[in-house]
């Protein structure tokens, strides 16, 4: 083997060598932004969760809500209709 021959196998092994270096830094990088996004989609799934059931309280809220202006409606009516026989009374 000459002399040029082994120099350029030297310079392609390290060009191998470097590449693989980067390529495992690169999996390094790679997997960090993986654990990121699987916490993140974790805490989204909390989230979901959690807004469901904010979403399942305001509808009985709202349903309580309904409830209670109903029996205030009744109320005034009645009341009105108290007062109007108040005064027709008079």
């Amino acid at each position: 083997m000459s002399i040029e021959l082994l120099s350029e196998l030297e310079d392609k092994v390290g060009s191998l060598v470097q590449s693989l270096k980067e390529l495992r830094d690169e999996n390094v990088a790679l997997r960090e932004t993986v654990g990121v996004v699987e916490g993140l989609q974790s805490e989204n799934g909390g989230l979901k969760g959690e807004n469901e059931e904010l979403r399942r309280q305001l509808e009985a809220l709202r349903a309580d809500a309904d409830e209670q202006r109903e029996k205030m409606d009744s109320a005034a009516e009645r009341i009105k209709g108290l007062l109007s026989t108040l005064n027709s009374a008079q």
